[in-house]
């Protein structure tokens, strides 16, 4: 298992070139007015999205294939947007990620609504996590944890309640699969 932090600290690297792989390529790019994120898949070069502060994002390599371009916008605020160079794939925008498992190509997050969302990272398949989040600004605040486990199952580490009490507990993930 990978883990998001870990890859985040040892990993990242802000608004220059890198590359695990030779064809692999993305960077961020600043000219006088503005920046960019772009990659080159199916051998062209692709602008991702525009870059308000370079100083605020990180490209994140998880896989020899797979980068993710992790925007900060304050605190709890961020948004990762996933590039499979093998398959030439741009993914979704997704806010405030918790957790991905790159080998299984699966994210954990907040959606727009406040909810614990778990997708497949290119498929758009989603499903929501209704749990007893304690009564926080966001329940990002309430995760302190997302393992994936298998393809299956999910753990999830979070303060539950108004008594804010630690819990843990398993989600059957197995109908993202179909």
């Amino acid at each position: 298992m990978i883990k998001f932090i870990a890859l985040n600290l040892f990993i990242s690297t802000s608004f220059c070139a890198f590359s695990i792989e030779k064809n692999n390529y993305f960077e961020i790019k600043c000219d006088k007015q503005k920046c960019f994120a772009v990659a080159k898949l199916n051998g062209k070069l692709q602008k991702i999205t525009e870059i308000y502060d370079k100083n605020k994002a990180n490209i994140i390599w998880l896989t020899k294939d797979l980068a993710s371009l992790h925007l900060n916008c304050g605190s709890p605020c961020s948004n990762s947007t996933y590039i499979d160079f093998e398959e030439n794939k741009i993914s979704k925008n997704y806010p405030l990620v918790i957790s991905t498992d790159p080998k299984l190509k699966i994210v954990a997050y907040v959606n727009d609504k406040n909810e614990l969302e778990i997708s497949k990272i290119f498929k758009g398949k989603t499903k929501i996590v209704k749990l007893d989040f304690s009564p926080t600004a966001s329940i990002f605040t309430a995760i302190s944890e997302v393992e994936f486990i298998n393809k299956n199952l999910v753990k999830i580490n979070y303060i539950s309640g108004e008594s804010y009490v630690s819990k843990t507990t398993e989600v059957n993930i197995s109908d993202l699969e179909n």
